[in-house]
């Protein structure tokens, strides 16, 4: 009988070691599965955030390239600024060389013509040499882009062009019919126009063209000065006499 038992009391607890061993195992089983759905949960998480960083690059990728097609075109559109030397004038057309590159500027009735300090031009006052600031839209081609080197001017200042009231003096050392060539001692050869406005004077006398000869001193007056070509559009001219007057000969009584 206490065989018996004894038996029975082996068996019970091998059992109940089977059992605890059999719970351990799915224990650990279900907990090894917890970590496999969690790395693999991990997993997809990394494969989404990089799917979701790859998308990104894209649309940044793409943005920029849409953003630079919007700033060309914005750039083909607006208004072109040009600062450079004027080369030609043939009409309403200009050429103006920037860097060694010829830009054409078209002159239309509503382009604003200004001189260095803001008073307005004419083209008749532009001359090759002066520096030109231009502000204008590009021309469009026949294919409908537009151009790089053709502007529609709205603005051009002349920088070159200035009205001047300060005087040049100088010697007389060319002359024309409506020209001297003045020889000055600080601002180098000029070439002075006359037009019919121009007063000529010598002291207190009104004299013509006729009387300024070679060699003579004289004073201009300049009412517009181009300084890149050298040109005075003369509001008044005034010579200079310097003749020493001739000493008188007192005739002395002879003997007789």
């Amino acid at each position: 009988m206490i065989r018996m038992d004894k038996k029975r009391q082996t068996t019970t607890h091998n059992l109940a070691l089977c059992m605890v061993l059999i719970g351990v195992f799915f224990i650990a089983h279900e907990t090894f599965a917890e970590a496999s759905v969690r790395e693999i949960v991990r997993e997809q998480k990394r494969e989404v955030i990089k799917e979701k960083i790859q998308d990104v690059k894209e649309i940044q990728e793409n943005t920029k390239g849409l953003l630079e097609q919007a700033k060309n075109m914005i750039k083909e559109k607006i208004k072109k600024q040009l600062k450079g030397q004027l080369v030609t004038i043939s009409g309403s057309t200009l050429t103006v060389k920037k860097d060694e590159e010829l830009y054409t500027v078209f002159v239309t009735e509503s382009t604003e013509l200004k001189r260095k300090f803001g008073a307005s031009s004419t083209l008749n006052e532009f001359s090759p040499q002066d520096t030109l600031l231009v502000i204008g839209k590009r021309t469009k081609n026949s294919d409908g882009t537009f151009s790089s080197s053709d502007i529609e001017a709205s603005y051009i200042r002349n920088m070159s062009i200035q009205r001047r009231f300060t005087v040049f003096t100088g010697e007389v050392t060319g002359k024309t019919s409506n020209t001297l060539t003045l020889t000055t001692v600080g601002r180098g050869i000029q070439t002075v126009y006359i037009s019919s406005n121009t007063q000529l004077k010598e002291k207190n006398r009104t004299i013509s063209l006729a009387d300024i000869e070679l060699g003579n001193k004289i004073v201009v007056k300049g009412e517009l000065w181009d300084r890149a070509s050298n040109k005075i559009d003369a509001k008044m001219i005034l010579k200079l006499n310097f003749q020493k007057p001739t000493p008188s000969v007192t005739k002395v009584p002879e003997n007789d």
